[in-house]
């Protein structure tokens, strides 16, 4: 147990101006779990906000991704509440993303949950997570990713003041309810130009104070567009996208013969498409 140390691979990339590509999963299955840290994502996330995980599937989840070497177990808190941030680190979360951040004071609060004394105001009782070190206390301050969401018109206005909160290592843009919260319709793989215009003064932002910055996508092409444009940090779609749409895909293949729906086969591919890339839940 000595010999172990604690490494995370999402803050290794970005230490080497590297960006990072996780998996984002609300499907509550420790199966699905290890198989898609089998893929080659640097991170496997489990999204307590919007996901169907409780505690008790999260824990096993963790304990799934943790049989894959180097992919980092990440987390999305269901609010910026202590307990539920401590219970995912103590679970085995190596970065926990906070919803709905919207002034530099919760973002304090967020950090300080994330970190031990001094540093921060953690209770300690790592639980599972030390399993993963053979001295947790010592470097889990060092190894723990604090990324704050930005998707509110608050959120907005605070930017620069929640950029320049010390230990935070970036944010992360919700693209839907950004949208939302400026008055336009919600989408996974925006098109609009307001919203891609308030998205790139987010990331200059983050940029500028010295944070990465990353972004919810709903598919593997808009990932790589937003990594184009500079962004740190993304996921390309989530669990129950791919299960979706490749379940919609196969059908109207086995319906149509030659790939093409047709009926039912084409009115299930639509709405699959229409439901992984327009999502309102992230």
């Amino acid at each position: 147990m000595a010999s172990l140390r604690l490494t995370n691979r999402v803050l290794d990339l970005w230490k080497a101006k590297q960006p990072a590509v996780t998996a984002w999963m609300g499907i509550g299955s420790a199966l699905t779990a290890e198989a898609l840290a089998r893929q080659g994502f640097d991170a496997c996330l489990v999204d307590m906000q919007h996901g169907m995980i409780d505690e008790g599937t999260a824990i096993q989840m963790f304990a799934a991704i943790s049989t894959v070497p180097g992919v980092t177990p990440l987390a999305r808190v269901r609010c910026n509440q202590p307990d539920k941030i401590h219970f995912l680190l103590d679970a085995g979360a190596l970065g926990i993303v906070c919803p709905l951040i919207n002034t530099a004071q919760e973002v304090r609060d967020f950090v300080a949950a994330c970190r031990y004394p001094p540093q921060g105001r953690r209770s300690y009782g790592p639980g599972r997570g030390a399993f993963a070190s053979g001295d947790y206390l010592g470097e889990a301050n060092a190894n723990i990713a604090t990324l704050a969401m930005i998707e509110t018109k608050e959120a907005i206005d605070n930017l620069d003041e929640i950029c320049a909160v010390d230990g935070l290592d970036g944010v992360f843009i919700g693209p839907n309810d950004l949208a939302l919260s400026i008055g336009l319709p919600p989408s996974s793989d925006p098109t609009n130009t307001e919203v891609l215009r308030v998205i790139e003064n987010i990331r200059n932002a983050a940029h500028k104070a010295g944070k990465v910055a990353g972004i919810f996508c709903g598919n593997g092409e808009t990932a790589g567009t937003m990594i184009g444009r500079g962004f740190d940090f993304v996921c390309p779609g989530w669990d129950l996208g791919y299960l979706m749409g490749q379940a919609g895909s196969e059908l109207a293949r086995a319906r149509g013969g030659s790939g093409e729906a047709t009926g039912r086969a084409a009115t299930a591919a639509t709405t699959t498409r229409t439901t992984t890339t327009n999502t309102p839940r992230y």
